[in-house]
């Protein structure tokens, strides 16, 4: 009997793995390109298990859709979208890494390799679901591993407004608190103007 079910791959001795690709919209929260999860070694064994895994995998999938919260733990804005992008290029140069490297060229590939690795130890620092995923991962450390998975395939987020205000409070405003009262009250404005959150 063929299986003929959405997402069952045959591994020849390893066995049978549901294996389904996240959407490109999806690959930052996830952190990586694909969902792998091991079935079993038998065709009947791959069969019982998916139905969970398949609801397990629908639920991530869901999970990683909700927008993050724009605050973090410690009360000070998260990065934005943006923000994330150039801070984990810049993370990538710290690390002697190409920021416009565009995948593994051969099974050698020395900037595969290494991305490879570093990606995984990022991922240790974090405890694991019984699947063997990482949770909890930080947004910085998402963003990184992202990069480093991606490469230049990664797509590069335009500016916000949000953006826009955090420079200019860094570049112009500075420390002076009337100066960020204003700030605060001019883009309360023109969100309101706008009539749309533009984080």
């Amino acid at each position: 009997m063929k299986i003929d079910v959405k997402h069952i791959q045959k591994r020849g001795k390893a066995g049978w793995r549901y294996r389904r690709k996240i959407p490109n919209e999806l690959r930052a929260a996830a952190g990586k390109l694909e969902i792998l999860i091991p079935l079993g070694s038998t065709e009947q064994e791959a069969l019982n298990a998916y139905p969970k895994v398949h609801a397990q995998a629908e639920q991530q999938l869901r999970l990683w859709s909700r927008p993050h919260s724009p605050t973090s733990t410690n009360g000070t804005p998260s990065p934005t979208e943006f923000e994330q992008f150039r801070l984990s290029r810049a993370r990538l140069r710290a690390l002697s890494l190409d920021p416009e490297w565009s995948g593994q060229e051969d099974g050698d590939d020395p900037e595969a390799l290494a991305r490879e690795l570093i990606a995984e130890q990022i991922a240790d620092k974090y405890p694991v679901d019984e699947h063997g995923h990482p949770v909890g991962i930080e947004t910085e450390d998402r963003a990184l591993i992202h990069a480093l998975v991606l490469g230049e395939r990664r797509r590069r987020p335009d500016p916000t407004l949000e953006d826009a205000k955090r420079l200019y409070l860094k570049e112009r405003v500075g420390e002076d608190e009337t100066k960020q009262m204003e700030l605060e009250r001019v883009f309360k404005l023109v969100k309101e103007a706008l009539g749309v959150d533009f984080r």
